[in-house]
């Protein structure tokens, strides 16, 4: 239990234990004239909290204790460690939740939305799971049926293109074109239109090689017989007749391939017509469709794939129809089993609430859990209204409309203790929750915070005695004066300083107690 009063810190501390869960560090939180804040906790973990998996996730192996402890500088920049290891700020906000939850005043207003009623009546139906699965199958749902609609409307798209694919693809499907063909008919052209001159110049080549007085294959032979008659006289000539010798059998194989070669351009004026036809036609098609041969086939194996696609329309649409068909059948399925485990614990979550507010002073109150059919969304197809009768024989109404403050802080803190059954582990920090409820009420309240405080840890802050009476631990928050600076300083009260504290929040009258509290845990 923490008391103290207004301005005394109890908010400083909350901001204290914020930051260590991961809330934005500010550097206006650090106290002027010093450069840095420091901020420590150690948690105590239950032997099967999700906090352990999430710090194995990310390469912390902890026990049963676990510590945070959080630096922030003036310059900026803040550093988070968990057991004396660095830690990122989305692994701390991560496993907060499974450390602390804080239940303020200003709680009350969530129970006002829509959504969190939602969130609420699954965190008691432990529907979770059942939640995630139909999320799974609804979001399948929304992109099978994108996929069709978009299907749809591209088809519609590709029918004023169809009859351009076809007769685009059946001209360049008819011309045949083949990688590399330009540059071989090219090399063909050219030399086709120089035929004349290749054999004026082969002719003259071979005559000078074969038949004129001075033949060059004549003066060889010659000259390597009078090599060879040296070479008897001189061994040293023996390597120039070989020389020779090679000379001569290499002009002998030039004049071969070139009489070959000769023979080889003797292709008729038809030939030359049919390649200067065929690469008018290939200069054609690339200025048309602007790109090389090997652009042209590549946007031919498209358009294939275009026409291809347009005329399996019927078989792809039935697919992808059936897909959309399942992913809507399964959605449903499992939209009915999460409405069908939300409405069992409206009933029994309505029973709850309506016997703890009766416990909270509120006789003959009675609260029910109506479920509306909605169309399907992310969170179900349900929409969870709240009612509440305050008093016996009294109408329902909606309590996001016309509940009051102190109907509000009832029914959040009911829910609170009732959901607090089913989430055993984390620590429960209340705010001045009894801010609006009377002082009978609050002593009531403090008895059901010890019960509570039986099975896990309860911190609460309050300025109601009838309810810090019930505290198995009492702290009080104090502004001290330094060396003419402020200080807040928590001290541990002992049975008579408690008794103090008390009398103090009672403005000196015990006797507003309604009972003498038994001893807690709280």
């Amino acid at each position: 239990m923490l008391s103290g009063e207004t301005g005394a810190g109890k908010t400083m501390l909350l901001q204290a234990i914020s930051l260590l869960l991961g809330q934005k560090a500010q550097v206006k939180l650090i106290r002027k004239g010093e450069e840095k804040a420091f901020i420590q906790a150690s948690f105590i973990l239950a032997t099967h909290s999700p906090v352990h998996r999430l710090l194995q996730e990310n390469g912390l192996d902890v026990d049963e204790e676990v510590t945070i402890h959080r630096e922030i500088t003036t310059s900026g920049k803040n550093r988070i460690f968990i057991e004396n290891q660095p830690a990122p700020l989305p692994l701390l906000k991560s496993i907060a939740p499974y450390l602390i939850e804080t239940i303020s005043q200003h709680s009350q207003l969530s129970l006002k939305e829509v959504e969190i009623q939602l969130d609420l009546l699954d965190d008691y139906a432990g529907a979770h799971l059942e939640r995630q699965t139909y999320q799974h199958s609804f979001l399948r749902e929304i992109e099978t049926g994108k996929l069709l609609r978009e299907f749809l409307s591209e088809h519609e798209k590709k029918q004023a293109l169809y009859p351009t694919w076809k007769q685009e693809y059946e001209e360049l499907d008819l011309a045949k074109l083949k990688k590399g063909e330009e540059e071989e008919l090219f090399q063909k052209y050219k030399k086709m239109a120089h035929r004349q001159d290749l054999l004026e110049e082969g002719s003259l080549l071979l005559k000078t090689m074969t038949e004129e007085p001075a033949a060059l294959l004549q003066g060889l032979t010659g000259i390597h017989k009078r090599l060879d008659k040296l070479a008897k006289l001189d061994a040293q000539l023996v390597p120039l007749g070989d020389l020779v010798a090679s000379a001569s059998e290499a002009m002998t194989e030039v004049e071969m391939e070139l009489m070959r070669y000769m023979e080889s351009l003797e292709d008729t004026p038809e030939d030359f017509h049919k390649i200067d036809q065929r690469l008018s036609q290939i200069k054609f098609l690339q200025r048309k469709y602007k790109g090389s041969i090997e652009e042209l086939c590549s946007y031919k194996e498209r358009l294939l794939e275009n026409i291809q696609g347009f005329e399996s329309f019927d078989e792809e649409v039935l697919r992808k129809r059936l897909h959309y068909e399942e992913a809507k059948r399964q959605r449903e399925k499992n939209e009915k089993i999460l409405t069908d485990k939300r409405q069992e614990a409206a009933k029994k979550l309505g029973a709850a609430l309506t016997e703890s507010l009766q416990a909270l002073n509120m006789e003959g109150a009675e609260l029910r859990i109506l479920i509306k059919e909605t169309p399907a969304k992310l969170s179900g197809s349900d929409e969870v209204v709240f009612e509440l009768a305050a008093n016996g024989g009294d109408d329902f109404y909606d309590i996001r409309e016309h509940a009051s403050g102190g109907e509000l802080s009832r029914i959040l803190f009911a829910l609170k203790l009732i959901l607090a059954e089913k989430e055993r582990g984390k620590t429960l920090i209340f705010d001045e929750i009894d801010a609006n409820i009377g002082g009978m009420t609050a002593a009531i309240l403090g008895k059901k915070l010890q019960k509570l405080g039986q099975s896990r840890q309860i911190i609460c802050i309050t300025h109601f005695p009838q309810v810090a009476a019930y505290a198995d631990h009492h702290l009080q928050i104090m502004k001290t004066s330094l060396e003419g600076r402020s200080m807040t300083e928590v001290r541990v009260l002992s049975s008579e300083d408690k008794t103090q504290e008390l009398m103090r929040m009672l403005g000196g009258r015990m006797e507003l107690f309604s009972e003498p509290p038994s001893k807690g845990s709280t």
